[in-house]
């Protein structure tokens, strides 16, 4: 049997269904649902209401009557209306509830759906369908499901929704000042006497939008804050949070944001710090204290802020109402065990804008053909022993015999270290690792990393490590910046308690034996502001496995030799 549907409350949503006459109309609920997934993804089956169209007077509702075109508009005109007093029993049979009804030129059925636009501060609004009977509660799930990234972190029972409409009665219009305001992030004085009452989570989603047009208006606000959080060591990353949730809720978001960095802290133990300073203006994103504290380092702005914490039990929305929702950084987040942030786990992409970089031509010393030879010799057993390098310890073996035989070769007074610990303090750098070698004379400190594998917040170790060891799991390119995010740190390290007396010149040498990055670091006048990195990059070999041209290993062994002796 050919049943025809009509939504009610979403425009040109007619639609056929083939239904046997024996089914129960609980199970054509079930069909209905199945066979257009999309218009009731979000809506329980068993919660569909369905009417039939079918007046008192025994006519049924014509497909090409006014009341008809005005569903396909997303109106309901009055006998619409009246149609939908009484749900068509669920336990009734197809055959008995629509006995003698026309099989063309009709609607049978009257699906009851309503379709609600709904907006979260500092996002475009977005639109959701649930059936008429559904509770507000309910809502709250659906708007969950349908943005699951932008609320991974909320309890759906801990949303907030109000509805947008005025003591007017007039609705939110979609287009209206106020709407575009709440897209980016900001709320007017409209919205604001919008959102003092929250819509009961018992009442009915048909009782609550009653008379609510179907277009051009905000039907929902969702009040959920996003908050700029930073940690030491660490870029910048968003969390959303109900405006209801409490401060020490924050705190179970902040960790599960970032399970890696935090995974074997208690989040209770989590420090959290306004970045509002006194004038009442919060740390801008763009600013050098935030560089600095993506390097791991502190100003005096930053160590200002981090003199009393959030109080656990105070209200999100209390403690950050009023707060720019763009290009600022709303909490500074620490463990208050003032462990220091792990050099290992510093890739590029967190740092890469906290430097200033620039290009140099790092200059060769001249090198005799004699250590060519002797070095040609000792890369070729050590590559023979290793085999093909490919793990950042056989990588390291192997640029270990080049240096230890190019310093041999020389009379530099070099004193050679390798994974050398290097020390820093939680006044400055706070980050602490090892160097793969330093080498160091009475002019020169120079920190050696090689590429590096960084791990991602979000996997698992025992994963990576595994898949550390498999080269096609492997970004060559990406590997060696992190060595080279890695090294300019373990650079500032040293900086912060040598560069200001002048004591020794830091440089850097970044290589996974093929490719090679010769650096420098140096400060802004005062010692504020970005640092500058000047580099040098060249290419030894293409392949590891490829013997290095004579005159190429001259070249980078002139650099090396320059970098630890001029």
């Amino acid at each position: 049997m050919k049943l025809f549907c009509m939504i009610v409350g979403a425009a040109g949503s007619a639609f056929s269904l083939d239904a046997k006459p024996r089914t129960y109309v609980c199970g054509l609920k079930e069909a209905i649902k199945e066979g257009y997934p999309d218009a009731f993804k979000d809506v329980n089956a068993a919660k569909l209401q369905l009417y039939l169209a079918r007046q008192n007077t025994g006519a049924w509702l014509s497909s090409s009557s006014d009341d008809v075109k005005a569903l396909e508009r997303g109106d309901k005109t009055d006998v619409v209306v009246a149609l939908m007093e009484e749900e068509i029993d669920p336990i009734e049979t197809v055959r008995s509830a629509f006995v003698g009804a026309p099989s063309e030129n009709v609607i049978h059925v009257l699906v009851a759906v309503t379709t609600i636009f709904c907006i979260v501060p500092g996002s475009s609004a977005f639109a959701i369908r649930v059936s008429d009977g559904a509770l507000i509660c309910d809502l709250k799930d659906v708007i969950k499901a349908e943005k699951p990234h932008a609320f991974k972190d909320v309890n759906a029972a801990k949303l907030q929704l109000y509805l947008a409409r005025q003591n007017t009665g007039a609705w939110l219009s979609s287009s209206s000042d106020d709407v575009k305001a709440l897209e980016r992030g900001d709320k007017t004085d409209v919205v604001v006497a919008l959102m003092e009452e929250e819509i009961d989570p018992i009442e009915t989603v048909r009782s609550a939008f009653v008379g609510a047009p179907s277009e051009n208006v905000i039907h929902v606000l969702v009040a959920v804050t996003t908050i700029f959080c930073i940690v030491p060591g660490s870029s910048a990353f968003a969390i959303r949070v109900s405006d209801g949730a409490l401060i020490c809720d924050l705190k179970d978001v902040i960790k599960a944001e970032k399970p890696h960095a935090f995974k074997d802290v208690n989040a209770a133990k989590l420090q959290l710090y306004l970045a509002r300073q006194n004038t009442g203006a919060w740390l801008s994103s763009s600013s050098d204290d935030v560089k600095a504290l993506e390097r791991g380092d502190k100003t005096d702005v930053v160590v200002a802020l981090i003199g009393e914490e959030i109080d656990t039990i105070l209200i999100v929305k209390d403690v950050f109402d009023g707060a720019p929702c763009l290009e600022t950084i709303h909490v500074l987040a620490k463990l208050n065990n003032g462990e220091a942030a792990s050099l290992s786990k510093i890739s590029w992409d967190v740092i890469k804008d906290a430097y200033r970089r620039r290009e140099y031509v790092q200059e060769a010393r001249s090198v005799s053909k004699e250590t060519v030879l002797a070095i040609q010799s000792r890369l070729k057993r050590s590559v023979n022993v290793i085999g093909r390098p490919q793990s950042e310890t056989e990588c390291t073996c192997v640029l270990f015999n080049l240096f230890e035989e190019a310093i041999f070769s020389t009379d530099c007074g070099v004193k050679t270290r390798l994974q050398y610990k290097l020390d820093s303090t939680p006044e400055t750098v706070n980050v602490e690792g090892f160097a793969d070698f330093t080498f160091v004379n009475a002019k020169n400190y120079v920190c050696v990393m090689g590429a590096k594998k960084v791990e991602n917040d979000t996997e698992n170790e025992d994963e990576d490590e595994e898949e550390s060891e498999q080269s096609e799991e492997r970004d060559p390119e990406k590997e060696l910046q992190n060595g080279f995010a890695q090294a300019l740190v373990g650079m500032e390290i040293a900086n912060t308690w040598k560069w200001k007396s002048g004591e020794k010149t830091v440089k850097g040498i970044v290589s996974n034996y093929c490719k090679w990055t010769f650096i420098k670091l140096e400060y802004p006048e005062g010692g504020s502001g970005d640092p500058i990195v000047s580099c040098d990059e060249d290419e030894l070999v293409r392949s590891v496995c490829t013997p290095p041209s004579d005159a190429d290993l001259t070249r980078i062994v002139g650099k090396i030799l320059a970098v630890l002796m001029d």
